[in-house]
């Protein structure tokens, strides 16, 4: 009589899950997550967007083209809903972590070490703008493409990918020409690079954003904030739990971390050409961060210098930096898989708070907020979505305390003149009512 021989479980390939796994404790409770203010601007708003049509009738008119064909493919499609085009987000950001674990395998040939990076950087907090909001997709979509064309043996497939990361957002551009640094065959890729790179510079979007970058930024905001983020932006890997929305200078003031960057920078620029004693995956570990941080936190002025997306696309380069310090031999110390596992849990655990708060705006800028004590863009916004409740004395109480913040800012006044205007109509109602009983 045959017994019925039962399978050993084991553990084996478990851990090719474990990004799969982190990623839906760390984001899903976000995903009915209703829109957010920029969500409304390019997904809903924007003429490129609104269908397969329209997308083609502005194709050589408006910037980043290929996301806009993914907005445009979703309304097509009818799916409208914030929920409904994050299903592609999400996708797109598993996707991507599975992207970067074989890429990291591929260069430094430890397998178990690289999902385990791949799943820490996926649950970083910083990603909470690239992956729950649906306008974090142009940052997302290029940093896919980024490690399609990293992960690609052919030449010419890295070239289109990195064109599509360039179609996806502009500030992969370096990417694009650190590609072409390194590929053999010019000729053709040069001529690809001159008919592709070309139209997207001369589009008149990019252009009126350069402009407006140059002109109008520098009165809002110092222009040693852009550089200064390149080294600020760091402190969100030592500091979790304190990323929010909107985010401020931590511990001194942007002057001093401006110059903090320029030293950090200099670190790293010697560390890259110190062939002797830098290794060669630690020195192109770091110049791809470099590559990746110069476009978004650099000497472009801009309104946010500190904004999650820019944090997001440069944190690419972290894993990469970490297997080249730590994992470069196929043994490692086993004090450094507990490091990193600790540092999985904690990632994991401030993500998910995060995630959870968008799913209330008012909670949402109320901890912006307070994390970024000294700006008042929060409290504008938190007022906002105060009145849209109804609750129009909160949302004096915050304008206040934003006027504190920016004496000087006219659209605070404006608000307060606003809200005043409803309370006045409010009373008015209310004793009329009165006189009719």
């Amino acid at each position: 009589m045959r017994t019925l021989e039962i399978p050993k479980i084991t553990l084996r390939g478990f851990y090719k899950l474990l990004p799969f796994l982190v990623f839906i404790l760390a984001w899903i409770s976000a995903f009915h997550a209703p829109y957010q203010f920029d969500d409304y601007i390019t997904p809903l708003q924007d003429p490129a967007s609104q269908s397969l049509v329209e997308w083609w009738k502005q194709l050589f008119f408006t910037l980043r083209p290929l996301t806009k064909l993914t907005y445009a493919i979703e309304s097509s499609l009818g799916l409208v809903e914030a929920y409904q085009r994050r299903i592609f987000q999400y996708f797109l950001a598993i996707c991507s972590s599975y992207l970067l674990a074989n890429f990291l395998e591929k260069k430094y040939s430890n397998r178990f070490f690289s999902f385990l990076l791949a799943s820490i950087w996926i649950v970083l907090p910083i990603h909470a703008e690239t992956f729950i909001a649906i306008s974090g997709r142009p940052t997302l979509l290029a940093i896919f493409f980024i490690l399609l064309s990293l992960l690609s043996p052919k030449p010419y497939l890295k070239m289109v990918f990195a064109i599509l990361a360039m179609l996806s957002k502009e500030t992969a551009v370096l990417f694009f020409l650190f590609q072409l640094f390194f590929i053999r065959k010019k000729t053709v890729v040069t001529i690809l690079m001159v008919l592709l790179l070309i139209p997207l510079l001369v589009r008149d979007h990019f252009l009126k954003l350069i402009q407006y970058s140059w002109s109008e930024v520098p009165f809002i905001i110092p222009w040693w904030e852009g550089p200064a983020g390149i080294s600020a932006g760091l402190t969100t890997m030592l500091r979790p739990f304190s990323v929010s929305l909107e985010m401020d200078f931590p511990w001194m003031v942007s002057a001093l971390w401006f110059f903090v960057s320029c030293i950090l920078v200099f670190i790293v620029l010697i560390q890259i050409f110190k062939k002797r004693k830098t290794s060669p995956l630690l020195s192109w570990s770091l110049g791809f961060w470099l590559l990746m941080i110069l476009p978004t936190q650099s000497f472009i002025p801009k309104l946010d210098p500190l904004s999650l997306r820019s944090i997001s696309f440069s944190s690419l380069a972290y894993p990469f930096v970490c297997m080249a310090i730590w994992g470069k031999s196929s043994k490692i110390n086993q004090k450094i898989y507990y490091f990193f596992a600790g540092l999985l849990v904690i990632y994991l655990f401030s993500s998910y708070l995060l995630a959870n708060k968008y799913n209330n705006p008012v909670y949402l800028w109320q901890d912006a907020s307070s994390k970024a004590e000294r700006k008042a863009r929060p409290l504008v916004n938190l007022s906002y979505f105060l009145m849209r409740e109804g609750k129009i004395s909160e949302a004096r109480d915050a304008l206040m305390l934003a006027k504190k913040r920016a004496p000087f800012d006219q659209e605070i006044d404006q608000r307060l003149k606003a809200i005043e205007t409803v309370k006045e109509t409010e009373q008015l109602l209310n004793e009329g009512s009165s006189h009719e009983r």
